[in-house]
């Protein structure tokens, strides 16, 4: 018997939990449903940088435990053959405070060559006080969500273009379904928790930039993230505001932070600008729910609520949910042997 399995959402936490449900269970019939596909994500617009971010509440051992797994996989891909089809690469750069002792985080000892600034690096950022540098991975994220897909699509799953206003739409037609629905989960599930972070970002030709760099100061948050073809300039964190227009104040604002940051921008030319909402949750939730429908029970696996962890936390939670899925199905197994 051929067992169904609906993943909804197919952003960076959908297909990554499509592809982990799709490689460990075999001939399973997995379907991707979702409104928008590659390149047309919140995903596909985000910078890709691996470092964990806007996770409210969420237990440290669990994003502990899911930024490893990502991290691993990233790095594996980035110094691999696959590291151009994948738009993964690491690197190197600078974290920046304006308090006199930098606060440092767990994932010191997990990302590369993390060390303190000396003075005379400090001398280059005249507004820091501390600071770090590190080697971390990044992606460029619609190369990454391309391979993504056709790595799904070659093992056989499908996809469905269609906009769901219930779970129920599609859990009467499958055995187990995936709920990756992201900022939607709000209205999808009436989970109020979930709320958007509207974030702008401007990509720039800036060919001299080889080094990110970041400032953490609560309430003028910039950074610089070098790329192939572009640099991302960002740091626009709003709560709450779910449009996704590209507003001239934020054009401003967040041009003149990056070139505090990093002067010599001022020459860079403007690519385009960028909008999107990160769905941020008080804390990630990954879990199963059981729902009845038309007599029947479906269970629910729940991935979403990554805030801007999509890409640090995406394997780890896909290789969770995919756990839990097949936790559901052996369950099943074993009532329909009683």
């Amino acid at each position: 018997m051929v067992l169904k399995v609906c993943v909804i959402g197919a952003g960076i936490i959908g297909l990554s939990s499509a592809i982990q449900i799709q490689e460990r269970v075999g001939q399973w019939d997995i379907t991707l449903v979702a409104d928008k596909f590659s390149p047309e994500t919140t995903g596909d617009g985000s910078g890709g940088f691996w470092k964990p971010h806007m996770l409210g509440e969420t237990p440290i051992s669990d994003i502990r435990r899911w930024s490893v797994t990502t991290w691993q996989h990233l790095t594996d891909i980035a110094t691999s053959p696959l590291a151009a089809q994948a738009g993964a690469s690491t690197v190197s750069g600078y974290s920046l405070s304006s308090r006199p002792q930098y606060q440092e985080e767990w994932w010191k000892d997990l990302v590369l060559g993390y060390r303190h600034l000396s003075p005379r690096e400090l001398q280059m950022f005249p507004d820091a006080k501390s600071g770090v540098f590190f080697t971390t991975v990044q992606i460029n994220a619609v190369a990454y969500m391309d391979y993504l897909l056709r790595r799904f699509q070659k093992n056989g799953g499908k996809l469905q273009r269609k906009t769901i206003t219930s779970i129920d739409e599609v859990a009467c037609d499958y055995d187990v379904v995936v709920n990756c629905s992201g900022i939607r989960a709000r209205h999808l599930l009436r989970d109020l928790e979930v709320v958007p972070v509207r974030g702008h970002l401007t990509r720039v030709r800036a060919p001299w930039v080889k080094h990110f760099v970041l400032r953490l100061d609560p309430g003028e948050e910039a950074f610089v993230l070098p790329g192939v073809m572009t640099s991302v300039l960002g740091g626009a964190d709003e709560v709450g505001n779910w449009s996704t227009e590209v507003r001239e104040e934020d054009k401003t604002a967040v041009w003149q932070r990056c070139c505090q940051l990093m002067p010599s921008l001022q020459d860079a030319k403007v690519d385009h600008h960028w909008v999107g909402l990160r769905p941020s949750r008080s804390r990630v939730r990954l879990e199963t729910s059981h729902m009845t429908v038309q007599g029947r029970a479906v269970p629910v696996i729940h991935n979403y609520g990554h805030g801007g962890s999509g890409v640090t936390l995406h394997w780890g939670c896909a290789a969770e949910a995919a756990d839990l899925v097949l936790r559901e199905i052996q369950a099943r197994r074993r009532m329909a042997k009683l």
